[in-house]
Parts: structure tokens; sequence; C-alpha cells
């Protein structure tokens, strides 16, 4: 890695994921409550099912999904990405001590989602993906996001996108559940009408390293949440997802610089 971008990747801990310094920690400081297991029984409050539109059909990538199935991973990221875009707009609320804060995205007219969040120790921060590019603001003016820049602040934006991603990005969530190569459905229900998909063993996506992943979507295929317990650029914990308001209207606008 070049040493801009190692510092860029320094940056961005500090910045998004909340480390308040760089120097290695107190072997005699008590270690930290553990993040909660994803893999509990329980689904969250948030995932009853939602009414969805009248004559609303799931589409044919998700025919194989039923209890006590296993999962090709490329199946079930194609279904997520197939409903998510035939709804066409939605909401995601992020929960978890690495990512908090809510995303709408929209597929209509092009695809466009903002990120409205907090990292780490309650640091607030914005993430836009518009017309084909990413802008980053941590609360001094949008940047656009530039690996190849030699600019520091467009390398920090480029790296906080990539951070990001498998929790804000559509179109990333769904390449991440599809880089788990078997998926099972569990044979009974999570709650009524709502199936609990978990990843059969841990993998690795781009950087991302997930321990475990529990997807869980309504009989329609619609999404409802997923608990996620991965590592990615050094830090560890588990984020929690709620799909949200799918269908309904969202405008995202370019950030000015």
């Amino acid at each position: 890695m070049k040493v801009a971008r190692a510092a860029a990747a320094l940056a961005l801990a500090a910045a998004i994921a909340g480390c308040a310094a760089q120097t290695p920690p107190d072997e005699t400081a008590p270690e930290e409550t553990a993040a909660p297991s994803p893999t509990a029984e329980t689904a969250p409050a948030t995932v009853t099912p939602t009414p969805t539109p009248s004559g609303w059909t799931a589409p044919d990538s998700c025919a194989g999904i039923e209890a006590g199935a296993t999962v090709d991973g490329a199946d079930l990221g194609a279904c997520v990405q197939d409903v998510l875009v035939a709804q066409g707009s939605g909401r995601i609320s992020l929960s978890g001590p690495m990512l908090r804060g809510t995303v709408d995205f929209t597929f209509e007219p092009d695809y466009a989602f903002h990120l409205d969040g907090t990292g780490g120790t309650d640091i607030p921060f914005d993430l836009w993906f518009v017309d084909g590019a990413h802008w980053l603001d941590r609360g001094d003016g949008a940047v656009e996001a530039d690996a190849s820049s030699d600019d520091r602040d467009q390398q920090i934006a480029a790296e906080a996108a990539d951070y990001a991603a498998p929790f804000s990005d559509p179109r990333a969530i769904a390449e991440l559940i599809a880089a788990s190569p078997a998926w099972e459905v569990a044979a009974e229900p999570a709650a009524a009408g709502v199936y609990r998909i978990a990843s059969t063993a841990p993998f690795r996506w781009n950087e991302v390293d997930v321990d475990t992943f529990v997807l869980r979507l309504a009989s329609d295929a619609t999404p409802l949440s997923a608990e996620v317990a991965l590592t990615v650029h050094g830090f560890a914990g588990t984020v929690t997802q709620t799909f949200e308001r799918l269908g309904q209207p969202v405008e995202i606008t370019a950030p000015t610089g």
C-alpha cells in the first residue's frame, strides 16, 4: 500500500470508526463488553413484515428460498438486488458500535444514496453516491472521493466509501451476500411470515472478513433486516441493518464542495 493510502486509512479510522488515538491500547485497561452475537434466534422487533404494494410478486431469482433450503450465495445476492431494484427506493437504518445512522437510496431515475451516519465514538459524517461519484462531509464541507488523487482528503473520502459500502450501498450489500458460498434457510420461521437465512461459514469479500451473517426476508422476499459480525479495515463489530420505507419516493441531490 502506498504511504498516502496508509495515512488515509489511519485518518479514516479516526474520523469514521471513531478510534480516539492510533497508539496501542493499554493492556491493563478493562476489556470492553463484547458486541452482541448476531446469531440470536429472536428476531428484532423491527422486522415485522409491512404491507407490500398491491400486485407485488417476488422476482424469479427468489424462487429457491423456502424453509429448510440451502441457497447459493450468488442466487441469494441476486434475489436481494432484484427486490431492491424492483422496489426502486427505500431506507436502511444502521445500528452498532462501528456505524449508526440512516441510508436513503433510490434506483430512479439513476442509482444514488445518502448516508447520514455516526461512526465509533459519536463522530458524525455524511456520505453520498450521486452521478457516479462518492462525496464525504466530516463537518467541514463535502469532498469528492478519489483514491488515485494526491489530495489526502480525497483519499480519505474514497476509504470512507469502501468502509461504509457493506452497510450502506444496496449494490454492495448484494455483492457481500453473494460472497458467501452457501446460506441456510431455517426450517422454522423467525416470526410469522419471516425467513431466517444464515451464512453457513465465515467468508471474505474484498477487505471485509465476515464471521456471521443473518438475513431476514419476508415471505414475499422483501428484505427486513440483516445482522453482520465482521472486521473491516481492522475494526471488528456487529452492525444491524433494518430495511424500511421500501418503494417510497426518495430524492437525493449531490452536495456542493
